[in-house]
């Protein structure tokens, strides 16, 4: 049953991903459940389709970026991603979804997030790398991210703030 709901969401996912009315038809119908239910397959192919397909569904949808973080445990399913094979797909969907302020702040608080996305800003990938890189940025935005990048040895945010404070406190 899952299998055959996971194909047709998949083969019209594909057909119409530059179709906006095909992919709000996919976001409203109540699929983005089962995607990030299928985030937790063991198959790797599956859960690389569902990602692909959450990316799609949320680029330049802050509608559908918010229907993926509401569902539970979405977000804390993404981040584990991040862990396996899948990284690369999972920061590409994180990177979509940290566009929304209010969504930025939960992914910042996920336990070992932004440890994984300091791992990942170092990687051979260079995709993988350059959105490790431009979510942690939009993190940066919070300053309790920037005490949690540090704590991760990376310390660009925290130096930025550093030289901001110091540049306003001697040019008066």
């Amino acid at each position: 049953m899952m299998s055959t709901k996971y194909s047709v969401l998949w083969a019209s996912c594909k057909i119409s991903a530059k179709k906006d009315l095909h992919l709000e038809w996919v976001a409203h119908e109540d699929y983005i459940p089962l995607l990030i239910k299928l985030l937790g397959a063991k198959n790797r192919e599956i859960m690389q389709k569902a990602l692909v397909i959450l990316s799609i569904l949320a680029k330049d949808s802050d509608d559908t970026k918010e229907r993926i973080a509401n569902v539970e445990d979405a977000i804390k399913s993404i981040v584990c991603a991040l862990r396996r094979w899948e990284g690369k797909l999972a920061v590409a969907l994180l990177l979509e979804l940290s566009k929304n302020a209010a969504i930025c702040e939960r992914v910042g608080k996920l336990l070992d997030c932004i440890y994984f996305l300091v791992v990942m800003s170092s990687n051979d990938d260079v995709e993988a790398s350059r959105d490790a890189n431009e979510l942690l940025e939009n993190l940066a935005l919070l300053d309790q991210n920037i005490a949690q990048m540090a704590k991760a040895n990376y310390f660009k945010p925290l130096l930025q703030c550093l030289s901001l404070v110091s540049f306003h406190t001697f040019s008066y």
